[in-house]
This record gives C-alpha cells, structure tokens and sequence, in this order.
C-alpha cells in the first residue's frame, strides 16, 4: 500500500520555517518527486534566526534563509514554494500577524494548488511558530465539500526531533509511517542545505540526529529508516 499510488498526483508541504520541510517531510517529498508527483511547499515565514538565535529580522539574515531555502529546493527539485514574507526584507514574527491573513495566504495557495496530500506540522510542537502553523493549517482544511478550497482527502503531520519535551499537551502519536530508506541520504543533504541551522550533536537540530530520529521510527515500522505522521484525514474516494 502507498500514498503516492495515484499518477500525477499533488504534495503540499506547510512547513513553518525554511528547514522544516525537510526535517519533517524531506523523504516524502523525495518519494514523491520519484513518482512523478509535484511537490510543493508553503512557508509561513523564512525564518530569519540562525542556530546561535541571532538574525531575526536584519534583511541580511532574511536574504540567507531565503537563499537557503532555494538551494533546498533546487537539491530536492521541488516543483514550487512560496514564502509568506518573502519580498519584504524582514522576517514576520508569526505572532504579530492576525489569523485571519495567514489563513487567506494559505487557503488562496491550496485553491491554486488543489493537492491530494497536504503534510502540516503537528499541533505538538514546543516552538509557537509551529502550534500556531498548525491550528491556521487546521482552519484552512475544515471539512467541506470540494469548491473554491478543494477537499483533501490526506492530511499529514509530521513530527520533529525534539518531540516529547514538554509533557501534558505536547505529545506526537504517529500512527502513520513512510519507508524513506531509499532516500535518507538525500533528505540529509538537503538538510545540509540550512548551513545557518545545523547545530552541533547532540543538538535535535543536526544530520546525525536526524538520521537516529528516522532509524528510531524505522524500528517502529519494520524498515530501515522512516518518516513519521500522524494522520488526521484519509478519505478513499471513487
């Protein structure tokens, strides 16, 4: 069984940062690009910190990060991305934006989209930037009939490695899983891509620790190395 059986089908990928469209999903979008679907990736913002937390919204930092954010893309071959700051010369704080303009921005990208797969951050997330992206990714994909929004029948979300920390309310119950064992290697070198956000091991945010946290749900799944999800919707249709 596969998610990506359907030909030419459609991967979005909501991701908060530039980095966590690789770090939550990089192997499925790879998985899906060798099956000649298109991949595509909406970020809430650049994200324009780097490891040590210094940048924020100096237009230098903000140009890096989107000039990684490009490289990532170009690597992994992604069809398109969009960026929700882009072009302003500073990265948006998530939390000075109304609800409302971030929900726009993304219904008007799935409108023009109209995927069959959308992988969204999960809801478990210690970083605000993340909890937020998911509940606006919730509001745009309410239950509805298909229309201006399409319906999507699959909806994903993806984990990271530092999940766990932070108890009661900050869990990740995948129960979903991707064999990306023919494509680790890749999603590791597009992870190399984010110069400005690998820090050193032990650090979650680091190749090696990445390549654990995928064997780690490869044990859980009976494959080398896996991507976990949590699946919030899954509709057959005829």
């Amino acid at each position: 069984m596969s998610l990506l059986d359907k030909k030419n089908g459609k991967l979005l990928v909501i991701a908060p940062h530039g980095d966590d469209e690789v770090l939550g999903a990089g192997g499925l979008i790879a998985r899906a690009l060798d099956r000649g679907w298109e991949a595509h990736v909406f970020f809430a913002t650049s994200g324009g910190y780097t490891n040590g937390g210094s940048g924020g919204d100096i237009p230098e930092w903000v140009s890096m990060r989107l000039t990684e954010i490009e490289k990532a893309a170009q690597f992994l071959g992604i069809t398109s991305y969009e960026v929700l700051d882009s072009g302003i010369g500073e990265c948006v704080r998530l939390d000075t934006l109304t609800r409302r303009v971030m929900i726009t921005a993304l219904e008007d990208t799935l409108a023009r989209i109209r995927p069959d797969i959308v992988a969204m951050p999960c809801r478990g997330h210690y970083h605000q930037d993340h909890r937020l992206t998911a509940e606006i990714t919730l509001g745009a994909l309410r239950p509805a009939p298909d229309g201006r929004l399409p319906f999507v029948p699959c909806v994903l979300a993806y984990g990271h490695t530092g999940a766990g920390w932070g108890g009661e309310g900050f869990q990740f119950s995948p129960n979903t899983f991707v064999d990306i064992t023919d494509v680790i290697d890749r999603k590791l070198e597009a992870l190399s891509c984010y110069q400005s956000q690998i820090c050193p091991a032990p650090h979650p945010r680091n190749p090696e620790a990445m390549r654990k946290d995928a064997e780690h749900w490869g044990f859980l799944s009976g494959c080398q190395y896996a991507e976990a999800y949590e699946c919030l919707r899954m509709v057959e249709t005829i």
